[in-house]
C-alpha cells in the first residue's frame, strides 16, 4: 500500500505484515539515518538500500545529489523501484557491494526482507538463477556513475562489509561519511576490516544500532566535540532491539 509520510512530498509503497512497516517507522519516522551534512552533498550512496527508504529521505532533503541505491534481493529491489520513482535523482542498481566486480549467491536465512546476505559461490553451486546476484566494487561505480567524492555512504549489508572494507584502500579517501550497521553478530570478525579502513576520520558515533564515521569537513562542528570513539567502545556498544533496516 501507498501511505503518506508527513517528512515527504510523495508517498512511500510499503508490503502489510512485513519489515517494510517497522523500518518506515524507524528510518522515516524516527529519523535512524538523519545527519547534517555541512555542505549540499552531489553523490550519495545507499548500500543495501531495501525499499529505499533511507534513499528517498535524502532524495527529498538533496534534490540534486546523484543517489545510487543499490538492492541485491528482486522483491526489495521492485519495491525500491516504486519508491525511486517519484525522484529523478536515484538511480535504483540491482546489485550487491562486494570487493571485486563478479555474480554473487544471494541467501536466504528466512528471518524476513531485512536479512538477505551475499556469499561468493562456485559455478556449479548455485541452484538457480534467481540466487545469483551481481556484485560492484566502489571504485566501479564510482567510474560508472561518475562519481569523484561520496559525501554520504550508508551500508548495511548483511556481513558483506567484511570483504568491502578489506579493499578500501583506494576508495575510503574519496567518502566522507559512513553510516553502518555492523554486523558482527551474524557474521565475527566482519568489523575489523570497517574499523580498520575508518582510521582516518576524525569522529565518530552512535545513533542506535547505526555506527557514524564522518570527516571534520563533512559535518558540523558541534559534531566534533564528542570526539571520536575506541574500537572497543564501538563494538561494545548496544545494538537496538528494532530490526536493521
Amino acid at each position: 500500500m501507498a501511505v503518506r509520510v508527513p517528512a515527504l512530498p510523495n508517498p512511500v509503497h510499503l508490503r502489510l505484515r512485513t519489515t517494510d512497516v517497522e523500518l518506515c517507522r524507524e528510518v522515516l519516522l524516527n529519523g535512524l539515518y538523519d545527519y547534517e551534512l555541512c555542505d549540499k552533498p552531489s553523490a550519495i550512496v545507499d548500500a543495501g538500500a531495501n525499499i529505499g527508504l533511507v534513499s528517498v529521505s535524502y532524495a527529498s532533503r538533496y534534490p540534486s545529489a546523484k543517489i545510487i541505491a543499490l538492492e541485491p534481493e528482486s522483491s526489495n529491489f521492485e519495491m525500491l523501484r516504486k519508491n525511486a520513482a517519484f525522484y529523478p535523482n536515484i538511480t535504483p542498481l540491482r546489485a550487491a557491494l562486494w570487493n571485486k566486480n563478479t555474480k554473487l549467491n544471494l541467501v536466504d536465512p528466512g528471518l524476513g526482507h531485512t536479512t538477505y546476505q551475499t556469499r561468493e559461490t562456485r559455478a556449479q553451486a548455485a541452484s538457480s538463477k534467481d540466487s545469483l546476484v551481481a556484485a560492484i566494487t566502489i571504485n566501479k561505480l564510482m567510474a560508472e556513475f561518475d562519481i569523484g567524492f561520496i559525501d554520504f555512504l550508508k551500508v548495511n549489508i548483511e556481513g558483506a562489509e567484511k570483504e568491502v572494507f578489506e579493499s578500501a584502500a583506494d576508495w575510503i579517501r574519496h567518502v566522507g561519511v559512513i553510516a553502518m550497521d555492523l554486523h558482527e553478530d551474524i557474521r565475527p570478525g566482519s568489523s575489523g576490516p570497517v574499523l580498520a579502513a575508518t582510521q582516518g576520520f576524525e569522529v565518530s558515533w552512535q545513533q542506535g544500532a547505526i555506527t557514524v564515521w564522518a570527516r571534520k569537513d563533512s559535518v558540523p562542528r558541534e559534531r566534533h566535540l564528542a570526539g571520536s570513539r575506541t574500537v572497543l567502545q564501538i563494538l561494545n556498544s548496544p545494538k537496538s532491539a528494532a530490526s536493521r533496516p
